[in-house]
């Protein structure tokens, strides 16, 4: 919804199917969505840009004014997921749900960039109520519902290849038995004040996964070096980069730690170091997932993600490979997962995959496991 005769820097001017006269988008999503609404089966036509007549608040014109092929209008407007809680934004798209509602059309909706979460109520003013306060953001947008539709960057900008890839670790057979007796009995007895225990199904899953990775907190909170397989995976991804940058997640402080021992390793933790990473003077950085939110702009310095270690979180994996496959990257995106074979690895990396972003896939993968358990809490190991 912008104003009539809006003079945009980046307006498009073209010729789309099912569109009556030209097709005048002024943003990526608007450009994007009249191709989707071409190539849909289900829309006989649309306009773009539709004046809505005599409005208090001005000349203002609807992006999509469809007719599907039962004859039925519906309407779309789009912005950005950075707009949705601005003021004037909120106020417009209020006006025109209520402009069409009036002309009896009920279908009406927005279209944003993914990222955005689907609501269950147009109340575009309670959600305003809500601004400023802790959470508002969230809140807001699980107020406006099933009118909205999520277009992925790639749908609307142009994006190189990204390429996923499993790097495959094994254990010894000791190694493997002492990951083994851990998960059958829970407790590694190693002496007083040593000992590494799990209480429950989350504790036993994040004590799992640290050994998946190579070590692992005891009773004490000291380290216990259980195997350097992903070390070593990491290092020969580092020798055949041949020094191109690599970006390296990890999840324990143990792990990282690890890597700096071994490694000319430099972590992410400031301007400075976001500046020399994209300028191309590092060629090892160390990341946490939970460090890297929206936001952080990374494509400039690498593309190359690896996971040394995982997390559960679905967000927090797809929020930081968005830091190098994001606009502005020009290289194909590479992703190694280092896999520790017959671990909780493997079944965090397919939670992942199947887009499980739920606790209960990692209680219930734990359980699967070892064979069913009571789970009565959480785990006190911190990944940062």
């Amino acid at each position: 919804m912008r104003k009539k005769n809006y003079k945009g820097a980046k307006v498009s001017k073209r010729v789309v199917a099912k569109c009556e006269g030209v097709c005048r988008t002024y943003d990526a999503i608007q450009y994007a969505y009249a191709n989707l609404l071409s190539e849909t089966e289900e829309v006989k036509s649309f306009q773009v840009n539709v004046l809505l007549q005599g409005l208090e608040e001005g000349a203002y014109t609807s992006d999509f004014v469809i007719t599907k092929a039962d004859g039925n209008l519906m309407v779309r407007e789009c912005v950005s997921r950075k707009h949705l809680t601005k003021p004037m934004t909120t106020k417009l798209l209020d006006v025109s749900r209520n402009y069409w509602k009036s002309h009896g059309v009920s279908d009406w909706g927005i279209v944003i960039e993914e990222g955005c979460r689907h609501m269950n109520k147009a109340d575009m003013r309670k959600g305003m109520l809500l601004k400023g306060k802790v959470g508002a953001e969230e809140k807001i947008y699980e107020l406006i519902s099933d009118i909205s539709i999520s277009m992925k960057a790639v749908d609307y900008l142009d994006m190189p290849e990204c390429i996923s890839n499993r790097v495959s670790v094994s254990m010894s057979q000791s190694e493997q038995a002492l990951y083994d007796r851990m998960a059958d009995e829970m407790i590694l007895e190693y002496g007083e004040g040593q000992d590494i225990d799990a209480v429950n199904a989350a504790a036993l899953s994040n004590k799992l996964q640290q050994m998946a990775n190579g070590a692992v907190y005891d009773e004490s909170g000291n380290v216990r070096n259980i195997h350097d397989r992903k070390l070593d995976a990491l290092e020969d991804l580092i020798e055949s980069a041949n020094g191109k940058p690599l970006l390296v997640a990890y999840w324990f402080k143990h792990d990282r730690e690890r890597i700096l021992k071994r490694f000319p390793a430099r972590d992410i933790d400031s301007k400075k170091d976001i500046d020399d990473w994209n300028a191309g003077k590092i060629p090892v950085a160390l990341i946490h997932p939970a460090s890297a939110g929206h936001g952080l702009n990374l494509q400039e310095g690498g593309s190359t993600i690896v996971w040394f270690s995982f997390t559960w979180s679905l967000d927090l994996y797809q929020q930081l490979n968005a830091r190098l496959y994001r606009q502005g990257q020009k290289h194909t995106v590479i992703i190694e997962h280092l896999v520790t074979d017959g671990t909780v690895d493997e079944d965090i990396l397919r939670a992942i995959e199947r887009k499980d972003n739920t606790q209960n896939a990692m209680i219930e993968a734990v359980k699967a496991r070892i064979g069913g358990m009571a789970d009565d809490g959480r785990s006190n190991d911190e990944g940062i």
